[in-house]
């Protein structure tokens, strides 16, 4: 075999391995996304690695592939990933968008307070709190799920570090318009309307007192619920799987709607939210 032909055959590798992982990353880049794949297994400790998952499968394409820095995969897979060191850190995410992106619904100066602030300073703690523990290296849902009831400072940093991750793609400029055909079947299935689904999620958020956030989520079985939690709360520790959150805690919207809650979350339903990927969210 020529060097020629040698040199040939090893770049189709690279570019095909490049071109599966990036795939994969794509897919895969929203939280929530992650979200639902690890939290259907979240009671199998071997299930990330399973072959047959699509976390599994992204671990397997990263370690063949070698590529460190998507095997951090916004610093949610587990430890166990060969392609992760122990001391990898949770990273703070940057927003899908500009921060002057969802004007004039939410301001450029409530994104760069919110993100760069508020988001950033719990990923900061989660990091300072699981250096040298246990916890050392591992993705935000396992130190969520660990801390929960145990260790409630760490777990307030973690879960809102996985919520406001999840918040910001649950948004998009030019936002809200039709649902698309998947979801709004089982919206109807299981609200009646899309009128009577916006109506409840709606009263949900404004309903929450002090601080909290409003979820659209998905059982085991399948049906749509709508939730609140108070303070970090994530529907993962219920067992319930999160497909769209709204942030009702004031920092998410006071600067532009002050004690006007209810504006702010008409804004999110009808201008901001993105249906798309609430969609993408939901289990076969």
């Amino acid at each position: 075999m020529t060097l020629s032909l040698v040199l040939v055959l090893v770049l189709v590798l690279v570019l095909s391995l490049s071109s599966s992982v990036c795939d994969a990353y794509n897919q895969r880049i929203a939280i929530a996304r992650t979200v639902t794949t690890v939290y259907g297994h979240a009671n199998n400790d071997d299930a990330g690695n399973n072959v047959n998952t699509e976390m599994g499968k992204l671990r397997k394409t990263v370690r063949k592939g070698g590529v460190t820095g998507v095997g951090v995969l916004l610093g949610l897979l587990s430890k166990n990933s060969k392609a992760v060191a122990s001391s990898s850190k949770i990273q703070v995410q940057q927003l899908p968008y500009d921060y002057n992106a969802l004007e004039p619904y939410i301001s450029t100066k409530t994104m760069q307070f919110h993100h760069d602030k508020h988001y950033a300073k719990y990923v900061a703690t989660t990091n300072q709190l699981i250096e040298n523990t246990d916890l050392a290296g591992s993705d935000l849902i396992t130190i969520m799920q660990k801390s929960y009831n145990t260790n409630q400072g760490l777990f307030n940093a973690a879960a809102q570090s996985l919520n406001h991750f999840f918040y910001w793609n649950c948004m998009k400029p030019n936002g809200g318009g039709d649902i698309p055909p998947k979801l709004k079947r089982a919206i109807d299935k299981s609200f009646g309307s899309v009128d009577e689904f916006r109506k409840q999620l709606a009263a949900a958020g404004n309903g929450i007192f002090g601080s909290g956030w409003a979820w659209l989520v998905q059982t085991k079985a399948g049906d749509l619920e709508i939730v609140k939690t108070s303070g970090a709360e994530n529907p993962i520790v219920f067992n319930k799987t999160p497909i769209l959150t709204i942030d009702v805690w004031e920092h998410a919207y006071y600067l532009d709607y002050q004690n006007m809650r209810s504006s702010y979350i008409d804004a999110f339903l009808d201008k901001l939210v993105n249906w798309d990927f609430v969609e993408k969210q939901m289990r076969a």
